[in-house]
Order: C-alpha cells, then sequence, then structure tokens
C-alpha cells in the first residue's frame, strides 16, 4: 500500500444550480475510489447547490442530508504524490430519497502512476515542519549564530525583513562583535532591513536608522562586504547622514571597484544633503567620473546631481562625459545637466556637439536642456537645433522645437527649416513651430505664408492646436495674409473657415475685400454655426457695423 505523506490543502470548485424549497430532506453518500479501491478517507468532497457550498475534508464521513434539487459535486485526492485528477458529478435528489454516489479518480494525464496500492485508510499525521514567521526574534538570532548552515539561511532570510525590525540592533552588535561568517550572515539580515521603508511609507525613523552613528563606521571596516554593507545601507537611509560623506568619499578611491561602486551609489541617493562636505564631494565626484570602470563613471556623474553646489558647476562637471564611449554614462550625464538646464548656458556647445549621438533617448535630453537653459547661449547655435527638425525620432524633432522656441526671435535665423517643419506628421512639432511664427516671428513670418495656410486646414482631432496656432500666425502677418485668408474662406473644412474668419477678425479694418465672402457665410442658413458666428464677428471687426441677418 502506499503511504500517504503530504496533507495539501485542495480548493474544490462547485457551480450552483437550483434548490427546491421541499420541507423532507435527502440523504446521500459520496463514495471515492482510485485503481478500484475506496479513497474516500483520504478525498476531499464539495457539495454546491445551497448558499454556502459543504465541504468534507479527508476522514470526515462523506453522507449529507441536503434539500431537494440539483447538486454538483467534486471530489478531489488530498496526497500531492498521486497524479489524480478531480471527479465531478450532478445529481438530482428528491425529497425522503436516500442515495449513493460512486465517483472514479482518475490519472491525470502526463503524471506517473504509483508503483504500489493506494491505502484506504486516513493519512498518518506528520511532524509539522518549523516555520520562521512563528520563530521569535531571540531564537532566529541564535540559529543565525548557533546553526547549521541550513538555519543560517532560514535565519538571515527572516530577519531581513520589516516584520524583523525591531532586531536591527541587535544584528549590528553581532556584526560588531563577531567575527568570520556569523559577521557576514549578521550584515546581509541588516542590509535587508536597510532596504525596508518605514511603516505605512510614514516619514520618520526605523530601529535601524537609530543606530545609523553605528553603521558608519562600518564604512571603513576592513572585511569589503562589511564595508559594501554599510554603503548599501546608506543609501536607502530615510535621512542621508551627512557624516556619512567622508567615509563615502573615501570609499570612491577605495582598491576594491564593488567599494568604490556602491560608494557612489549611495552618494546619489535621494537623501537630503547639507553643504558641510559639498567642495570635497563635488571634487571628488568630478574625478571619479573620469576613472576607468563604466559603471562608477555613470553612478559619480548621477550622484553630482545631489552635490550642494551650484547648478553651472554640476553641468561644468558633466559636460565632458557627454562624449563618453558608454552610452549609459552619457546618459546620466545628459540627465544631470537637463536637471539643471537653467544654468547650463556655459555647456550649449557640448550640448550642440551631442546632437551627433546614436541614441534617440540622448539626443531628445540634450535638446531639453537646450530649451531651458539660457536663450542667449542659444545665439550661434541654432542651425544644428534646426537640423534636429529633420530627425527620423518625433521625440527628438518635438525637443528640437522646444529649443527653438526658447530661442525666441534669434530663430528667425533658421526660419527656412521651421517652415518645413509646419508641414511636420507629429501635431507637436507642428504646434510648436506654428507658435513661434505667431508669438515670436509675427509679421516676419511672411515667407511661411504657404505652409501656415495648409497647417490651418488640418481637420484631425490631434491638428486642432496646431491649427488655431497656424491661424493666429497668419493673423500676426497681417494684410499680407489677406488673400490667403479670403481663399481658404471658401473651402469646404468647417474647421478650415471657422479659423479663417477667426484669423480676419483679429486682423480687422485692413481686411476689408474679405467681407462679401464673410457675408455669404453668414447669411446662409445651411451653414455650420460656429461658421456663421465667426464671419458674423469677423464683419463687425471690420466694418464697425452688424450685418443684417
Amino acid at each position: 500500500m502506499l503511504c500517504i505523506r503530504g496533507m495539501t490543502l485542495l480548493l474544490i470548485m462547485g457551480l450552483v444550480f437550483s434548490v427546491s424549497a421541499a420541507a423532507e430532506k435527502a440523504e446521500v453518500t459520496i463514495v471515492v475510489t482510485w485503481q478500484g479501491e475506496e479513497v474516500s478517507e483520504n478525498s476531499q468532497i464539495m457539495i454546491a447547490g445551497q448558499t454556502i457550498p459543504m465541504v468534507f475534508a479527508p476522514g470526515q464521513p462523506k453522507t449529507a442530508e441536503l434539500a431537494p434539487g440539483t447538486y454538483e459535486i467534486m471530489a478531489m485526492l488530498v496526497d500531492g504524490e498521486v497524479g489524480a485528477m478531480p471527479a465531478q458529478t450532478r445529481i438530482e435528489l428528491a425529497g425522503g430519497e436516500r442515495k449513493t454516489v460512486e465517483m472514479e479518480l482518475e490519472a491525470m494525464p502526463g503524471m506517473p502512476m504509483p508503483d504500489t496500492d493506494f491505502p484506504g485508510t486516513a493519512v498518518e499525521p506528520e511532524t509539522a515542519a518549523f516555520d520562521p514567521e512563528d520563530a521569535t526574534d531571540a531564537e532566529l538570532l541564535d540559529m543565525l549564530v548557533q546553526g547549521d548552515a541550513a538555519d543560517q539561511t532560514v535565519a538571515v532570510e527572516e530577519l531581513s525583513l520589516h516584520r524583523r525590525r525591531d532586531t536591527a540592533p541587535q544584528l549590528l552588535d553581532l556584526v560588531l562583535s563577531s567575527s568570520g561568517e556569523t559577521r557576514r550572515l549578521a550584515m546581509e539580515a541588516l542590509r535587508g532591513l536597510g532596504r525596508e521603508m518605514p511603516d505605512g511609507m510614514r516619514v520618520g525613523t526605523r530601529p535601524i536608522d537609530d543606530v545609523m552613528d553605528r553603521i558608519l563606521v562600518l564604512l571603513d571596516d576592513s572585511d569589503l562586504q562589511i564595508r559594501i554593507g554599510a554603503a548599501e545601507i546608506v543609501e536607502y537611509a530615510w535621512y542621508f547622514p551627512d557624516d556619512a560623506v567622508p567615509y563615502l568619499i573615501a570609499g570612491l578611491k577605495d582598491t576594491e571597484l564593488d567599494m568604490r561602486k556602491y560608494s557612489a551609489r549611495a552618494l546619489g541617493s535621494y537623501g537630503m544633503r547639507s553643504d558641510t562636505h559639498a567642495e570635497e564631494l563635488f571634487t571628488a565626484l568630478s574625478e571619479a567620473a573620469a576613472e576607468d570602470s563604466e559603471i562608477v563613471r555613470r553612478l559619480a556623474v548621477e550622484a553630482l546631481r545631489w552635490v550642494p553646489v551650484g547648478g553651472s558647476r554640476r553641468a561644468g562637471a558633466a559636460a565632458p562625459l557627454l562624449s563618453d564611449p558608454a552610452a549609459d554614462v552619457r546618459k546620466s550625464a545628459a540627465e544631470v545637466i537637463t536637471a539643471v538646464r537653467e544654468d547650463a548656458g556655459g555647456v550649449v556647445p557640448q550640448l550642440v556637439a551631442a546632437l551627433e549621438d546614436e541614441e534617440t533617448a540622448i539626443r531628445a535630453l540634450v535638446l531639453r536642456a537646450m530649451a531651458g537653459c539660457d536663450p542667449d547661449a542659444l545665439s550661434g547655435h541654432l542651425e544644428p537645433i534646426a537640423a534636429m527638425l529633420y530627425d527620423p525620432e518625433r521625440l527628438v524633432r518635438r525637443r528640437a522645437a522646444e529649443a527653438l522656441a526658447n530661442a525666441g526671435e534669434r530663430a528667425l535665423a533658421v526660419q527656412s527649416e521651421m517652415a518645413a517643419a509646419l508641414l511636420d506628421d507629429y501635431h507637436h512639432v507642428a504646434r510648436i513651430v506654428a507658435s513661434i511664427h505667431w508669438v515670436h516671428f509675427g509679421s516676419d513670418s511672411q515667407p511661411a505664408t504657404p505652409q501656415l495656410a495648409q497647417l490651418l486646414q488640418r481637420e484631425e482631432g490631434d491638428f486642432r492646436e496646431a491649427a488655431s496656432a497656424a491661424a493666429h500666425a497668419l493673423a500676426a502677418i497681417g494684410e499680407p495674409a489677406i488673400p490667403t485668408l479670403i481663399d481658404l474662406l471658401h473651402r469646404d473644412g468647417l474647421g478650415t473657415k471657422y479659423r479663417a474668419a477667426t484669423a480676419l477678425n483679429t486682423i480687422g479694418p485692413a481686411a476689408a475685400d474679405a467681407v462679401p465672402r464673410l457675408l455669404e457665410l453668414y447669411q446662409d442658413e445651411d451653414e455650420y454655426p460656429d461658421v456663421r458666428r465667426a464671419a458674423f464677428f469677423a464683419i463687425v471687426s471690420i466694418t464697425g457695423e452688424e450685418p443684417d441677418a
């Protein structure tokens, strides 16, 4: 006979059908068989068809009194070692009926058959396995110190969890007072607690924060793993410990690459900084940004973002990394400069050179930095920016348009490229460039009249704002744009006629030649109401009088 070892909880699902309200109950007995033997004792049964399904656990008698009606029954073997498929059947019960239902379990496809017979007796209980969740903090700490390798692994995994956060001081005591493997295991558990957030994401201290001053001394420990663990705990500190800065600066020059990496990561974490060590930190990170390791260079330049020195100095330190051979380093440098873009005017030449980068994200970041820097710094660099209006990536084209918008009227130097961009198939690009013509170029937009007229006629939903900006730009051109606007009043698009009439309204008395067509639109009862209304107000603006209805 096969000995059954593990009892596994099985979820048995049933569908509720119909149950009559007859007063006299029926009785049903379920017999479960497997390979010709009864195994009811080792099966779990669910009977569905009432408000609450009836569940019979292994070892319980499988007999039930039920109201008359339709029921769904499912049976399943509880031994995970035997590949038996659940059995399911539907029965009808009449009032007072006594019925025995036999349910034969079949082998699960692809599962091996057992070598021995399956018993029809109850499963012998096993000794409950050790559950680390039920262990006390003291028991787990004792396992970590005195247990075998398996016990130590279990203890570290459990002690690393947030629910064990109160053990942080004891774990630190072990790190400071122990040696060898015990010390490293205690640090591993302490690192896990260091990565945990405060309760309910509330701002405040954790037990590990209360012993941070003792953790800092481990940043120059002779054991590399201890130093790395301490650096990682500092990285996740809720409040960045300012006293850690000198240790981490030293860590940037550690002989071990991993310590340099973790030191740079900790210095680049989001905790608030004071300016106590700002200058020496800025120098150390600038030097680390030039070291051989790609990952250290990247982490060092990212950390520059949080150094409390002027933005122009941070941009200047990051700018050389825009030509780094590693794309991740170049991207991080561009992100730092973008974060301080208001002060990035001094590095515009390096930003312009980075427009040739093969990475889309880097080109877009560089242009975004230009969109926020001092507009005067862009003078003399507008042609390479305008060239980005032809980039195959639409995000890059949008960022180029934003950079040119920042340049303002200076962008007249690249008006031909901008006129072409009015016909871009990305609505954001067209909208931004049209707005530049409207807000910054005014009457100087006349060379772009044909392109503005084409954009004004875009009727797609995404292009409505761009088309409206084109109408404003034509209105800003003034009298030279009137013939074009009159022509647009004869086009089919409702939006086109509405926007053209609105532009003529803005131009006012100089647009007298447009009045006959505007009057036709206003008096056409079949015309779209908004078009008629726009024509009415345009006539009033041009003539000073209301037209006859």
